[in-house]
């Protein structure tokens, strides 16, 4: 009866707010986006946007602001034609443009250079529907639409809506507890990008900005996959690049938001084994705000996000007495700033300031076993600053950027605290820090330093062939990395090679990791028919371990070639094949000292260490069908080149980082790891009233190879190993009133089961299916009020991801997926 109720009081607010009176006297909508420069990137300021359709819409135009902001109010429905007009760039013609009564469409567009006028059809008006330049496989972020999509659901420790748990489109990614994961990867090996930098945590490999989705305006970022170019030549998994975000226009807007997600709505688990953690409340409000400092030159964009959450974890293994079962309640408060101020210096010419902090904390409970509280803590700090200019007409541009990244992490007991209370099994007891540090009393410091310059030159008609298109992109970058820590050892007793000693109770240590690196990549295009790109870049990364020991330096190359060929020369069609080499960086969590066990022992460094390495072939075809949808057929081949690898040293008392078969390792057989995957997809490359995307990933894998950050993780590097993945999403915008409009999206997720070296077998068929519903009130003038609701799980499916990894005993599940979980969400945007 409780639910009835509820049920009707929405229902019944709904059908008011669908019979109050609006403020036009006919349903009109709006049409509103950002022209770009196609070279450059940066924002096209004075361009004449004319939107026309029959009688008796006619002919409407606005011009474009210095930001490259543009928006058409109260405009009939119908159906448009859109033009972009400005002296220097070709004109833009968008076609067929579905304008719905009561709603605001978005549509963005890039000019091309006067100077393209000889390399395309100038009766043709706009670009292709596939990118005939690139040889890489990605998804651009403007294409998952929060509008339509069940996206980043919500985990203990982690943002309400964090970037870096966006679903991937593509069926080859898998969304873990852990990270977004490639087939055959780890988390740890992904690299993640914002404004241009890596925001990598260097010691244990996580996204240390993970930024909220409402402080990011991420039209342009992407999720990399296959055929990076050199610029992206540091990771050997996805590359998550969030773009190059900027400050607002010359017009204030914002928005004030709140989500909330609540354990009384969460499916129910079964009796298991295994920990897991629950999610009793989550919940954030927040506000963003851009606009104009001085039109035309200044502009700034603030945000600020408080949030709260409790977690209850459990512990619970049927071979042991019932007391000795551990549940723990957790609060974590979290706060996320955002402040940025561009200053535009000319059209070609503009520096951005960006100031980012996250500070956190998390305290632990005493819940139904006796444990000892704690209390966790986070704090990043980001300083940033970027400049983006034009030289020789805009023929050459550059792109120079330097940011400090500090974070802190500790974990201590409370005063009353026992150091040496048992929490195996519980992620370290924390949600918070679980992706950030190991098991135990630990606290720990970074600071990052980076810099970077970058140059892109292009000529048309180059080599005197009018068609030709030649770029050539430079980049020179650095990156000093400092680690102090200290692991609180709870007896000071330590039993070594030559009896029991005392050891003192604390072990400080401080570790380096410098990288200078560059690289050169040269591209040849001949109109929409061939595309040549060749690169090289050039990585020295060294390694300076505690205590002053020997220090690691190593020297790299890592060579890429790519073609893609265009038969019918329209844009419409690609057939592509990508080779590169890919080389991660060594975290420096690999250097820490192991105090798990009777005897503390640190960790030596071949002195010609080198980072984990892959080779990569990429094949497959873009073909452009019916309209606005693509579909495509990709195969690739990864294969590990150097693994890393921990070993014990000769006396037994030190562990030893080193590459197996080479150097100090080459007692050890060398790793070996291959991974064929084969993709096919169809998507709809534009959102109207309607979007979706289906894709399935067949992999095979070969060999095998032990992540060391496992073992100084304690096991919780995840790695997704699926034969079948299958992926499916749409979306639906149906108009209730001309003020109001509803949306419905459904994705569904069938994954073979994951089979983790030493197990007999593999772990069930993985299905999940998530919605979301909302809708959207709208006012004048771009505001609007808007409610959601997610539904992540929907059908609460209780599959298990990981068993016993052992040969011999009867496999028990020790993880399931998570419950069904429900987010609710209100929005009013102006």
């Amino acid at each position: 009866m409780r639910n009835l109720t509820v049920f009707h009081v929405v229902v019944g607010v709904l059908v008011g707010m669908s019979q109050a009176p609006t403020a036009r006297a006919e349903p009109t909508s709006s049409i509103l986006g950002t022209v770009i420069d196609a070279q450059s990137r940066q924002p096209v300021g004075d361009v004449v946007v004319t939107a026309s359709a029959s009688e008796p819409q006619g002919e409407f135009t606005v011009v474009t602001e210095m930001d490259g902001t543009y928006r058409f109010e109260l405009l009939p429905p119908g159906v448009y034609e859109l033009r972009f007009e400005r002296e220097g760039f070709l004109p833009l013609r968008r076609d067929s443009v579905p304008v719905r009564e009561a709603r605001a469409l978005r549509i963005s567009a890039s000019l091309l250079p006067e100077s393209f006028r000889e390399l395309f059809e100038p009766t043709r008006g706009e670009f292709p529907p596939v990118d005939t330049e690139s040889t890489g496989v990605s998804e651009s972020l403007d294409h998952l639409d929060t509008d339509f999509l069940p996206i980043a659901r919500p985990i203990p420790g982690s943002a309400m809506r964090s970037v870096d748990r966006l679903q991937s489109l593509r069926s080859e990614a898998v969304d873990t507890d852990q990270g977004l994961t490639l087939l055959g990867t780890s988390p740890s090996e992904n690299g993640y990008v914002l404004d241009g930098l890596s925001t990598q945590d260097g010691v244990f490999g996580r996204n240390a900005v993970p930024l909220s989705l409402e402080l990011l305006q991420y039209d342009w970022g992407e999720l990399l996959f296959r055929g990076r170019i050199p610029q992206y030549g540091r990771a050997t998994g996805v590359i998550i690049d969030a773009g190059e975000n900027k400050s607002g226009g010359n017009e204030f807007n914002g928005s004030v938001f709140a989500h909330w997600a609540t354990g009384l709505l969460q499916g129910r688990r079964p009796l298991q084994d295994s920990p897991h953690e629950v999610i009793e409340n989550m919940g954030e409000l927040g506000a963003v705000l851009s606009g104009s400092i001085l039109k035309d030159q200044l502009w700034f964009s603030l945000g600020l996000i408080p949030s709260v959450q409790r977690v209850e974890s459990t512990r619970s293994r049927s071979a042991v007495p019932e007391e000795d079962s551990l549940t723990i309640q957790s609060d974590q408060r979290e706060v996320q700033a955002l402040g940025r101020l561009t200053y535009l210096f000319n059209a070609d010419h503009n520096t951005t300031l960006t100031f980012i902090t996250m500070p956190a904390t998390q305290r632990l409970h005493e819940g139904t076993a006796a444990f000892a509280p704690r209390t966790l803590e986070r704090d990043t700090l980001l300083l940033g600053l970027g400049h983006r200019g034009g030289l020789l007409d805009k023929a050459v541009l550059l792109d120079i950027d330097a940011r400090w990244l500090r974070q802190h992490f500790s974990q201590r007991p409370a005063l009353s605290g026992d150091t040496g209370t048992e929490t195996e099994g519980l992620a370290c007891g924390s949600a918070l820090l679980a992706l950030y540090t190991r098991c135990g009393d630990e606290e720990h410091e970074t600071n990052q330093f980076q810099v970077q310059g970058r140059a892109h030159y292009r000529n048309y008609g180059a080599l005197g062939i009018p068609k030709l298109q030649h770029t050539l992109k430079v980049g020179l970058d650095a990156e000093w990395l400092v680690h102090d820590a200290v692991q609180r050892v709870p007896s000071a007793q330590r039993r070594s090679p030559r009896g029991l000693q005392s050891a003192p109770s604390s072990i400080a240590t401080r570790t380096h990791r410098d990288v200078v690196g560059g690289f050169v990549q040269d591209s040849w295009m001949y109109s929409y028919l061939l595309t040549l790109n060749v690169g090289l870049r050039y990585d020295m990364q060294r390694l300076v371990p505690s205590h002053g020991e020997t220090h690691a330096e190593s020297h790299m190359l890592s060579p890429q070639l790519g073609v893609v060929v265009d038969p019918f020369e329209r844009g419409e069609m690609r057939l592509f094949a990508h080779y590169g080499k890919y080389r991660g960086r060594v975290l420096l969590g690999l250097l820490l000292p192991d105090a798990s066990g009777e005897q503390v022992r640190g960790v030596e460094v071949d002195p010609h260490l080198s980072p984990a390495s892959t080779s990569e072939v990429t094949l497959g075809t873009d073909v452009a069908v019916l309209g606005e949808t693509v579909m495509s057929v990709t195969y690739v081949r990864r294969e590990l080149d150097t693994g890393l690898g921990l070993v014990s040293n000769p006396g037994g008392d030190a562990w030893r980082l080193v590459n197996p078969g080479k150097g100090l390792g080459s007692g050890l057989p060398k790793q070996e790891q291959t991974h064929d995957a084969v993709t096919l997809e169809l998507a709809r490359t534009a959102a109207y009233d309607w979007m979706g995307q289906a894709s399935y990933t067949w992999s095979r894998f070969s060999g095998s190879r032990e992540d060391p950050l496992n073992h100084m993780l304690r096991g919780t590097s995840a790695v997704a190993r699926r034969t079948h993945v299958l992926k499916a999403f749409g979306g639906r915008r149906q108009r209730l009133t001309p003020a109001m409009l509803a949306h419905l999206g459904l994705a569904y997720v069938a994954a073979s089961g994951a089979l983790k070296t030493g197990q007999r077998g593999s772990t069930p068929w993985l299905h999940v299916v998530d919605a979301r519903f909302g809708v959207d009130y709208q006012f004048d003038r771009g505001k609007a009020l808007s409610f959601d609701l997610d539904a992540f799980n929907l059908f609460n499916i209780q599959t298990e991801t990981r068993m016993t990894p052992s040969s011999e005993d009867p496999t028990v599940a020790m993880e399931q997926q998570p419950p069904r979980q429900v987010r609710f969400g209100a929005r009013y945007t102006f």
